[in-house]
């Protein structure tokens, strides 16, 4: 009966709320005109102004100097537009002003009747749900009752430290990522409760795992000894003891990891079972006598499998002992520099990667995994000259067939060098090779952004043209970045040539 009598005031309440300006007109302001264009353009505008200064400010492709002439430069444009719509809008406030008054507005205070009646009916009746980690399903969670249950968590827990009870204020305070509170009471778990709880010495070892590799290794092993089939305990261990160097103990924890029916399953962790086992020998043998030779031959073994810091690391240490006088002798330098300098280039390290690559290219011009990233290098710093002699030295040597991405990369920085040349005389295939083609593919094709080729949407010239400009979703928009010539010509190629193929 309350249900039907609370249903009944609620939609008296919304019909009150809907029906009110066609009731009794006179008591709502006048409804905004969106669609008068002037101030609809304004909008606009700005919008797209402001888009375009955020824009700027996340691009790391720009030069300081050219990123502050342009974010000056848009935000005169957006100060001058910001000035006109607010003349436009105190237009529109003095027109309102000077409209006719209006009579005391029963009919809002009849709706706040009933909101308050209704709000006082089921106050008595509706409460916060509150879920088993204590997390708020229900809007508007009254604060002092969360409070209330905190404490009696951790009364129970203090007066009655249980299984039951010390899991329950650890698991808290685990959901809210409360690092100290979670491993004060998972400790506690621990060092009072017999059997220990496996879930307990897990957590810690993940609490840990950053600050303290040794004692996470502890955890793990104690959350084995209690639940020694749980998968993600024997990965754990896995890996931790990979990263101490305790190869063969790894080895063994992903082996008992698939031999699980659950575990066989796991794709990604057989092959993370057979780069271990492809590493054990030259890690063992390095272990063992840590020579120069056994060292670089760890390196190798790091980098075939992916393990590019740890790589790294070695091969750095190696370089700092090599003898200037005879680097350029043995082959194996060259590969030192290689990879040091695709390292530094994966990392962000722009400048480095081109001084170490530059120099493993030329102890050994065939070296075409080092002339790629050479050549990305140069790109990344807008040498895109540098980039292109770099590039075609691969196609010259393996053919424009093996060299797969190659002419494509070509292509996009010669993109690049005819748009600083001569910007509004590039074609719209080079635009769209110069800037769409790391996300939608060297031909249309798709990737990370959608396929345009045969895309209907791409053939809708309005929406082309709004997305090229302001963006959608994570792509970015490219008005900041192209003239209005080159917007109409990027979106005449995506209109009249991708989507129609």
């Amino acid at each position: 009966m309350f249900t039907l009598i609370i249903i009944i005031i609620l939609a008296l309440v919304f019909f009150s709320y809907a029906a009110i300006p066609l009731i009794v007109p006179n008591q709502s302001d006048p409804l905004p005109d969106y669609q008068d264009p002037v101030k609809k353009e304004l909008i606009e505008e700005r919008d797209a102004l402001l888009r375009a200064i955020k824009e700027i400010d996340n691009r790391s492709d720009l030069k300081d100097k050219r990123r502050e002439d342009l974010k000056r430069r848009y935000e005169a444009k957006t100060a001058k537009v910001l000035r006109s719509l607010d003349e436009y809008s105190n237009k529109e406030v003095k027109t309102i002003k000077e409209s006719k008054g209006r009579g005391l507005p029963y009919a809002i205070f009849g709706l706040l009747v009933l909101m308050v009646v209704s709000a006082t009916t089921l106050s008595a009746f509706v409460y916060p749900r509150v879920g088993n980690n204590l997390n708020s399903t229900a809007s508007g969670v009254d604060q002092k009752r969360a409070a209330a249950q905190l404490k009696e968590l951790l009364n129970k827990a203090e007066s009655e430290p249980n299984e039951e009870n010390l899991l329950a204020i650890a698991e808290y305070y685990w959901h809210r990522q409360d690092v100290d509170g979670s491993i004060k009471w998972y400790t506690k778990a621990i060092e009072s409760l017999d059997p220990i709880p496996a879930i307990a010495a897990h957590r810690l070892g993940l609490l840990v795992l950053q600050t303290d590799i040794d004692k996470s290794l502890e955890y793990f092993t104690i959350a084995h000894n209690a639940e020694p089939g749980n998968l993600d305990t024997l990965y754990a261990l896995g890996e931790v003891n990979f990263r101490l160097g305790n190869i063969d103990q790894a080895i063994k924890y992903l082996e008992d990891f698939v031999a699980q029916p659950e575990g066989a399953k796991f794709e990604d962790v057989q092959q993370r079972l057979e780069s271990f086992k492809n590493i054990a020998p030259a890690l063992n043998a390095a272990t063992q006598d840590a020579s120069d030779e056994n060292l670089l031959a760890l390196a190798d073994a790091y980098w075939a499998t992916q393990e590019r810091e740890l790589s790294a690391n070695i091969y750095l240490n190696l370089l700092k002992k090599m003898d200037p006088a005879v680097e350029g002798i043995d082959p194996k330098n060259a590969r030192i520099f290689s990879r040091i300098g695709q390292y530094f280039f994966i990392k962000g390290n722009n400048d480095d990667a081109i001084t170490m690559l530059d120099r493993a290219t030329t102890l050994n011009p065939d070296d075409m995994d080092g002339l790629l990233f050479l050549g990305n290098a140069y790109f990344s710093a807008e040498r895109y000259k540098d980039a292109i002699k770099v590039w075609t030295r691969i196609v010259e040597a393996i053919g424009p067939v093996e060299a797969g991405r190659v002419p494509g990369l070509i292509e996009s920085a010669q993109a690049r060098i005819d748009a600083q040349e001569n910007p509004d005389a590039m074609t719209g295939r080079q635009l769209f090779v110069a800037n769409c083609t790391v996300c939608h593919g060297e031909n249309g094709e798709g990737g990370v952004g959608p396929m345009l080729v045969g895309n209907k949407r791409a053939a809708d010239r309005a929406n082309v043209a709004d997305m090229i400009k302001f963006g959608r979703g994570s792509m970015p928009g490219f008005g900041p970045k192209l003239s209005d010539i080159q917007q109409e010509t990027l979106t005449d190629y995506i209109v009249k040539d991708l989507s129609q193929q």
